[in-house]
């Protein structure tokens, strides 16, 4: 898969892409770059294998942590999200999670209709798909 499309399905990454949109993955674009926070990629999700599209917001030895109020704190400092909508929601808050190299911590967009990285953990590079290129 060089380059495909891929039909968002869901809620997830609303309001930046809405169920039904097509976007362009290139399965190649990470031979060149190493993936990056902001990043949104397909990828296959670890607990269901099915072909999910989320952000990257925490990548190889990081450590990733929320405030209460819906802050996302990277290594202890304050992280603001343009691209999320961030819901403060009961039980949005827990422990710290460091994540090694070579792993990745995905989220939604729209945090609160959003399975991801809080719910099966950080995954690792061979289950990214490709990058979403911008349109």
């Amino acid at each position: 898969m060089v380059g495909s499309r891929f039909k968002v399905h869901g809620v997830s990454m609303e309001p930046n892409y809405t169920s039904g949109t097509v976007v362009w993955i290139s399965s190649l674009f990470y031979r060149f770059r190493s993936p990056a926070r902001g990043d949104v990629v397909v990828f296959r999700a670890p607990s269901t294998s099915r072909f999910e599209l989320k952000r990257i917001v925490a990548l190889g030895v990081q450590e990733i942590s929320w405030t209460k109020g819906g802050m996302m704190k990277i290594d202890g400092k304050p992280f603001k999200e343009q691209y999320a909508r961030i819901v403060d929601t009961p039980g949005d808050e827990f422990t710290r999670i460091s994540l090694t190299r070579g792993q990745f911590f995905l989220l939604g967009d729209n945090r609160l209709h959003s399975r991801d990285s809080r719910e099966y953990g950080p995954i690792v590079s061979s289950e990214i798909i490709g990058k979403v290129l911008d349109s």
